[in-house]
């Protein structure tokens, strides 16, 4: 009955899907009010404009029903996609609950040394000598995203002995520290322990060489262990079968607290000590071509202590002080100056770079110059000598030592027979008295030094030195690391150094060289 009348006002509809729309909602609100609406729409004589307001509500509240069929789908795939994502993060939970499970807790018998003095080094000092490898790590504390100087430094030997030296509650630090760590006999080993080394050096000027890389030995150890990470937790995991407390709340604590908590005390020890298990499990596996199933602390009971350092040796080869992942990137923030390199690489950089022009002619030639009543005035070079005599302004005295005394009053005289331009100066190196291959060293780069007051930029004693090439190159990168650090603590930019490569004209040269 109800279609029929719809169907007979279809005919002034112009779509008749909206009657069909009508008809919906008509049956919808009979179901919600029974009969009344019927008997209004019967009795009514103008049901063509009732129908029409009635049909332009429906419509609209049509287009509502489809907004919510629309956010239904939505919420129904929503509703679809979370069982799933819940059951792959259970599912990694579970796995990764399952791995963990398989791990024992890192536990090993150790001896451990906390240290804030020089005289409480002393007591740990003597057990280190005789080390050919020491786990090393450095805690530190960051505020507002910088970084601030290392506050601890640990040291652990292969029986067990850990050293944990809190360095910024120390006014300085002994020789015998100073040594150790220079000494690239001892090897250091973990995990980024290259740039544990800058750290030291650029906050405390503290020199460490002999660092290994455990990621370079892992990488020469194929096919015995499979590292899901390379990262010290993930190599104590795979290596050892242990598992390292990682906590945040340990890891990220304040190590310049006045006294450090027994779980840091713990942390720090741990990470130095893995270190060394690591590497020693590492060679030994390398030697047996297995994983090898023996206590750490025995090893030396079943394996020859010298050819076990000999394979060592062999293995690291050319690992030794060199970074993972190739130089630093001078466009990273955290870029602090080129790596200090070994001897092995100042050596090979000898052979292939011609940065540095060897001198042809000695420096010092220690001819004297003497004033008009025959006092010593200083040593100066014979070009120097040649010159006064040549203007008229001296008469040669001597030939051995080549002596010119001059003909007037110099405006000053030495102050006492001990004075330092009075003294004969050798032509060597001022650091390892080599005397081959030595190159003239600035004490201050020109690129500071042009901003002296005049009264600082005339030459004065110890202004130029000889350096052989090595300790030149060696000196060179110390000033380029010293040049990052003052423009970070100033806020000044770079300027191009006098250690960097520079393209010269030698003819412009000789021009300039005839203008003067």
């Amino acid at each position: 009955m109800e279609w029929a009348i719809f169907q007979a006002k279809a005919k002034s509809i112009n779509n008749a899907i909206q009657v069909a729309l009508e008809y919906e909602a008509f049956q919808n609100d009979r179901r919600k009010h029974g009969t009344k609406l019927v008997r209004a729409v019967n009795e009514n004589d103008n049901f063509d404009l009732k129908r029409e307001i009635y049909l332009s509500e429906q419509v609209d509240d049509f287009s509502g029903r489809l907004a919510k069929i629309e956010n239904n789908r939505k919420n129904k795939k929503i509703f679809f996609l979370l069982p799933l994502w819940g059951f792959g993060l259970a599912a990694y939970l579970y796995l990764r609950f399952k791995d963990t499970e398989k791990y024992k807790p890192y536990k090993r018998k150790k001896e451990i040394f906390l240290i804030d003095t020089v005289e409480g080094y002393q007591s740990f000092i003597n057990t280190v000598r005789i080390e050919k490898v020491l786990g090393l790590d450095c805690e530190w504390v960051s505020f507002n995203g910088k970084r601030r100087p290392v506050a601890l430094l640990q040291l652990a030997t292969q029986l067990g002995q850990c050293a944990l030296i809190r360095l910024d509650r120390m006014d300085s630090f002994p020789k015998s520290l100073q040594d150790i760590l220079a000494d690239k006999s001892i090897l250091k080993v973990g995990v980024a322990v290259k740039e544990d080394g800058k750290k030291l050096h650029l906050d405390y000027g503290l020199v460490v060489k002999g660092c290994v890389d455990l990621r370079h030995v892992l990488n020469r150890v194929r096919g015995i262990y499979t590292c899901h990470s390379k990262g010290l937790q993930g190599q104590a995991e795979s290596i050892l079968g242990v598992m390292l407390d990682k906590s945040n709340h340990i890891r990220c604590g304040d190590w310049e607290a006045d006294d450090l908590s027994q779980e840091q005390i713990e942390y720090a020890a741990n990470d130095a000590l893995v270190g060394v298990d690591i590497f020693m499990n590492l060679v030994l596996a390398k030697m047996w071509g297995k994983k090898p199933d023996i206590n750490i602390e025995d090893i030396f009971t079943v394996v020859d202590e010298s050819e076990f350092w000999t394979f060592t040796r062999s293995l690291i080869q050319g690992t030794v002080d060199v970074n993972v992942g190739g130089p630093w990137n001078s466009k990273n923030p955290a870029y602090k100056g080129p790596q200090l390199t070994n001897d092995e690489e100042i050596s090979a950089k000898d052979k292939e770079t011609r940065a540095y022009v060897l001198r042809q002619r000695p420096l010092y030639y220690n001819c004297y110059l003497l004033a008009p009543d025959g006092e010593s005035l200083c040593t100066c070079d014979i070009k120097k000598a040649e010159w006064y005599i040549e203007k008229g302004l001296a008469d040669k005295v001597n030939d051995d030592p080549f002596t010119v005394q001059l003909r007037f009053e110099p405006a000053g005289r030495p102050t006492s027979k001990d004075d330092y331009y009075l003294q004969e100066k050798e032509n060597i190196c001022v650091v390892c008295g080599s005397k081959d291959s030595y190159v003239r060293k600035q004490v201050v780069p020109k690129e500071y030094r042009r901003y002296f007051p005049p009264s600082l930029k005339d030459h004065a004693s110890h202004d130029i030195l000889l350096l052989c090439m090595s300790c030149h190159v060696r000196s060179t990168q110390y000033d380029t690391t010293l040049r990052y650090q003052l423009a970070e603590e100033c806020n000044a930019p770079i300027d191009m150094g006098s250690g960097t490569k520079q393209l010269s004209d030698h003819d412009l040269q000789k021009v300039r060289s005839a203008a003067r």
